[in-house]
């Protein structure tokens, strides 16, 4: 027997049917790859800039560690040469303490007229608290 399809062609069953949902599953899959594709190069790209940078602050870095050093060993030598000094400042005054009233002996007699005579000599150090009293009079002869 034959069979006679009495539907209009418009609403026959299509053989392709699938062929438009493979296209636009094909162009769905295209771009999302092609989207992948750029932002993976777009990181890559990234990365390579942070690493030209990283690479050039890492020898300015290096080249700076020398001036670093220069400095550390210049603070050094500023620390050893102000010990110094003050150990030589310590020193000289407590040597200008010990023959302080000798140079002012001295001073003094250069500066007396002739034929005055000192009977006495007093020394006070306003370093020292201002409690303490005077020490006796040196004897002048």
């Amino acid at each position: 027997m034959i069979k006679i399809n009495l539907t209009p062609f418009e609403e026959l069953d299509n053989p392709r049917w699938w062929v438009p949902d493979a296209v636009i599953i094909a162009i769905v899959v295209f771009l999302t790859f092609g989207g992948a594709y750029f932002y993976i190069s777009t990181v890559e790209a990234e990365i390579a800039a942070k690493e030209a940078e990283k690479a050039n602050m890492t020898a300015e870095t290096a080249a700076l560690q020398t001036e670093v050093a220069k400095f550390n060993d210049l603070n050094q030598k500023i620390a050893t040469l102000d010990t110094r000094k003050t150990a030589l400042q310590r020193i000289t005054e407590s040597k200008l303490m010990r023959y302080l009233p000798v140079i002012l002996m001295e001073n003094i007699q250069n500066l007396k007229p002739e034929k005055v005579w000192l009977t006495g000599l007093a020394f006070v150090d306003k370093k020292k608290d201002e409690s303490v009293s005077a020490p006796p009079p040196v004897p002048v002869q």
